[in-house]
């Protein structure tokens, strides 16, 4: 049958679009790191395309014309879903195991397994992605091993308010999102609209606060291969005026904060050392990424060793371009940093601290150090627990440990050294490492390639004390102490500073 065409200009705009979205999605379909969003959307497109396609046999194309795009298009669709099941072989698959003569078989799932992903908030579809398995495969197995994904905690209203003063404290800027993390650190698990109300009744004033200064931001898409392809690290300086810095390292594909702690100097040494025990945690990164300071030159100097040079081992530019990170310290700031920056300033305007005192500098040092490293483990903590909403709510250790396992059989060097090493607690391989690839006390130089970065270098604060008084000092206070109350800090320095008198 001839077709009946309303025009060849209607033809040919038909004909060039049936081109380009065939040529369009086979591009997109066959790269290497397609993701299953994106599959599907192409499935989708295909599929749309051939129900255009029958609709226009007789119309815009013969009946002919219109079989043989079909059976092109189902070519197309063919060898992308091939190179779809290609790429699923890179992730984790759970094992199949024989249990009978008779060829019954059985995944190899284990209870061990499925408390690590239940204690990372993993649910029963998240396990049945990253396992390889069905769903009610997974469902099944829960309840063979007797484990619940929701828990509950009964609490009555009046200890909930009270729990949620003591981990909000006097900062007004953390959320019922993020107080909700906190609360999971206490082994006290809720329902998000709970601690809403409970944020309402315990500080309205703060929810309406909070309120006004959200700033709903539209970013671009930040695209990394896979968790330990790249860390962003740097140094906070929002202390700096009290000798306090605080060093923060987090992967980029995953947004998980790999090392955060205080410190009393800017040496390389010091990031040096932050940077070892994080590698001893989540395996060594493939590149860093880093600004000019001089703080960062030992980091570097190991990341060229073992990575190579001439590839982007360690990168370094301008601190705006460390996207990740200095996102995190927004948050740093907003549920952690303001509280100490604001008592110091307060302490100050008392005349209780005097910065030019080293005696005093070096009281403040002893009793909030410590507390200070306990609110970046709580924050740290939470961090990594807190749901990305551009990432379907997972947290940045589902994340990780999502991207790890998806890419357990691919040829990312970072992630096989990571799996190899899982569970070891040997630091033989890391010891030969650090003798292999030392580094030396960079930190006399001096200078800085970058300007921003030469009135950053401080240093420790060097006061002539005995050892009996230090010792003293230990067994008199303890800056751990009620480390929830900032008064409670305050005082400690008051006696620190006593006894520092007395000598």
């Amino acid at each position: 049958m001839a077709a009946n065409f309303s025009g060849n200009g209607d033809r040919e705009r038909f004909l060039q679009r049936v081109k380009e979205t065939v040529d369009d999605c086979f591009r997109l379909g066959t790269t290497d790191a397609i993701q299953k969003q994106m599959f599907d959307s192409i499935r989708e497109r295909l599929n749309s395309l051939c129900r255009d396609i029958e609709r226009s046999a007789g119309n815009m194309l013969t009946d002919l014309e219109a079989k043989e795009f079909s059976e092109l298009i189902g070519t197309v669709r063919d060898e992308i879903e091939d190179n779809q099941t290609v790429e699923k072989k890179t992730g984790y698959q759970s094992k199949r195991l024989q249990t009978d003569e008779n060829g019954h078989y059985k995944y190899d799932i284990t209870r061990e397994q499925l408390d690590f992903l239940s204690r990372f908030g993993f649910t029963a579809p998240m396990m049945s992605e990253v396992l390889g398995v069905s769903e009610s495969t997974v469902r099944r197995r829960l309840r063979n091993f007797n484990i619940s994904l929701r828990q509950l905690t009964d609490i009555t209203d009046e200890n909930l308010d009270q729990k949620i003063k003591e981990v909000a404290g006097t900062n007004r800027r953390i959320g019922p999102n993020s107080i909700r993390v906190r609360l999971t650190e206490k082994n006290i698990f809720l329902p998000r609209q709970r601690v809403r109300d409970g944020c309402s009744r315990v500080d309205p004033g703060g929810c309406a606060l909070r309120s006004l200064l959200r700033k709903n931001i539209q970013r671009r898409t930040y695209k990394v291969a896979g968790p330990n392809s790249l860390w962003h690290f740097d140094g906070n300086h929002k202390l700096i005026r009290w000798n306090l810095v605080v060093h923060g390292c987090i992967d980029c594909y995953s947004r998980l904060v790999t090392f955060l702690k205080v410190s009393n100097n800017n040496k390389a040494l010091t990031v040096f050392d932050n940077f070892i025990d994080a590698i001893r945690l989540f395996g060594t990164p493939s590149r860093v990424r880093c600004d000019y300071g001089v703080e960062n030159v030992d980091v570097c100097t190991y990341m060229e060793g073992i990575r190579g040079i001439n590839r982007g081992s360690a990168i370094k530019g301008k601190s705006c371009h460390n996207q990740r990170i200095e996102r995190l310290w927004v948050d740093v700031w907003d549920n952690f940093s303001n509280e100490f920056h604001d008592l110091f300033i307060y302490m100050e305007l008392k005349n209780i601290l005097d910065i030019t005192n080293d005696y005093r500098l070096y009281a403040l040092h002893y009793v909030f150090l410590p507390r200070i490293n306990e609110r970046l483990k709580s924050f740290a903590f939470q961090y990594n627990n807190h749901p990305v909403s551009t990432e379907h709510n997972r947290s940045p250790n589902q994340l990780f440990i999502q991207g790890v396992l998806a890419n357990a059989m691919s040829n990312f060097k970072s992630i096989e050294e990571l799996i190899e090493d899982a569970g070891s607690t040997n630091d033989r391989y890391y010891q030969d490492l650090l003798e292999k690839y030392g580094v030396e006390d960079n930190n006399n130089n001096g200078g800085s390639d970058s300007e921003n970065d030469v009135d950053a270098i401080i240093s420790v604060v060097d006061v002539n004390i005995s050892e009996d008084k230090r010792q003293q000092i230990c067994e008199e206070v303890n800056p751990l102490s009620n480390i929830s109350s900032l008064e409670y800090g305050e005082e400690l320095f008051k006696i620190t500073v006593q006894l520092l008198d007395l000598d």
